[in-house]
């Protein structure tokens, strides 16, 4: 156990209790804090030659120190704490897993791809997914490559693909095209070697062109939905416009029978594939506690499904017991009865 850390643990008085946890927080932590965020978010702090700070640098950074803070009170708290075997290597944990819940929440359909490429790598036998010994990244590449760490040149062209990805093969850059297996193949076949999985997540991210998932319409009343969900009800020229329809949007799907509001919220697309939940929680229309409630479902299991929307029919039916045909029908009538909602709201105004 870090040294430091261990004389914060049995300290009795509040002074150099004080004086310890000063310096495990901004002696060794916030380096390391900032270091991860820096890392892992491209963000800036403070105006350096790379760009001014990051908006949400800062707020992420006081956050997972108030993590921290709070974690070693509740050790200390302990009658007998097993304290950290390695305060760099936890500390480091805590940032990158802060820095993940930002980007699911900030970025959902960039989530949905990680999540994609990790269920990839973990169950395709070409590939595989491990933890180098030195830090607590993960490194990625073809099964054959475990346990090596990624070499100058393949760390060379992966900084190439994230700064021109379009200077790298053409097969690459016609990626959405591919299948995702078979771009991930020609991925690592491009760079040569294992490369960091958050970097494969930031060249696929650009390569792909991810702004959100695409529903497949399954059936022709699926088609009549989805083709007509692409026209916006009511027109959004700015962000306030936005929030309102949201608003007004969400405010009628509560109202809907439940299987109907079920269907509809979690089978919903806009026009660039963005899920309902996303778009709601972005325009800070409403919150994950109030969506699970309005859909009388766990907020463990919400955000479990989040990471799949929006759903298709098929999945959809599985989620409410039910059959695909069903589902196709209950999401038809709650847009038509939506649109109704609307369209009558906007008479009134």
């Amino acid at each position: 156990m870090n040294s430091t850390l261990r004389l914060f643990l049995r300290a009795t008085d509040d002074a150099e209790r004080a004086r310890l946890l000063e310096e495990l927080i901004l002696g060794e932590a916030a380096p390391l804090v900032r270091r991860t965020i820096s890392y892992r978010l491209r963000f800036c702090f403070g105006t350096t030659r790379d760009g001014p700070t990051h908006p949400d640098a800062e707020d992420l950074y006081h956050d997972i120190i108030a993590k921290l803070v709070a974690r070693l009170e509740v050790l200390r708290a302990q009658i007998d704490p097993v304290g950290i075997r390695d305060f760099g290597q936890y500390v480091m944990r805590v940032a990158a897993n802060t820095c993940s819940d930002y980007l699911r929440l900030k970025y959902p359909a960039r989530a949905r791809l990680k999540d994609r490429l990790r269920d990839l790598l973990d169950r395709h036998p070409d590939f595989a997914l491990w933890r180098r010994d030195s830090d607590d990244e993960f490194i990625c590449g073809f099964t054959v490559w475990r346990d090596l760490s990624p070499s100058r040149s393949s760390a060379d062209r992966v900084r190439r693909l994230e700064t021109e990805p379009t200077s790298a093969d053409p097969r690459l850059v016609q990626a959405r095209r591919m299948a995702l297996s078979r771009f991930v193949a020609e991925l690592f076949n491009w760079v040569g070697g294992p490369m960091e999985f958050d970097a494969l997540v930031s060249v696929a991210a650009s390569l792909l062109e991810v702004k959100g998932q695409v529903v497949v319409p399954f059936d022709e009343e699926e088609q009549h939905l989805q083709s007509r969900m692409a026209e916006p009800v009511l027109p959004c020229e700015t962000r306030i416009e936005m929030r309102e329809v949201l608003t007004e949007i969400w405010d009628a799907v509560c109202v809907l029978p439940e299987k109907h509001r079920a269907a509809f919220f979690f089978g919903f697309a806009d026009a660039n594939g963005d899920d309902l939940m996303s778009l709601l929680l972005a325009a800070e229309v409403t919150t994950a506690v109030e969506i699970a409630a309005r859909l009388g479902i766990s907020l463990e299991k919400l955000m479990t499904v989040w990471k799949q929307m929006p759903l298709d029919n098929g999945t959809l039916a599985v989620l409410l017991g039910t059959t695909r045909q069903q589902v196709s029908k209950w999401r038809y009538r709650a847009h038509r009865r939506l649109e109704e909602q609307l369209l009558h709201a906007r008479a009134r105004k």
